[in-house]
Order: structure tokens, then sequence, then C-alpha cells
């Protein structure tokens, strides 16, 4: 509670209690850009595939 002792360390104030919640909030961010990057990995190959695919039948 706000003006009373931490009951594990006896602080009256945390100045950076909230640093978790940023961490937590940067991570979100960051496994949403990797999700997104997996993603967008998945289509680069396919898009890759389908052209050797169109590129080896002109060969022939």
């Amino acid at each position: 509670m706000k003006g009373q002792p931490c009951p594990v360390c006896g602080a009256l104030e945390h100045p950076w209690k909230n640093r978790l919640d940023l961490s937590n909030d940067h991570d979100t961010v960051q496994l949403s850009r990797v999700r997104d990057l997996e993603k967008r990995k998945t289509a680069d190959i396919q898009a890759i595939a389908e052209l050797n695919r169109n590129s080896s039948h002109g060969q022939e």
C-alpha cells in the first residue's frame, strides 16, 4: 500500500516497479514482430519455389 513499507524489503517506494510491465510490453511487441517475419519468410520461400517451378518449365 502507498505510504506503507514494503513487506519484503521495507522500502517506502519502488521506482522501478513498473519496469517489468514495460519489459512485458516490449516482449509482446518483439514476439509479434518475429511472428510477422516468420510469415513473410514462409511467403518468400513459397514465392521462390513457384518462380523455380515456372523457370524449370520454361527450360524444357
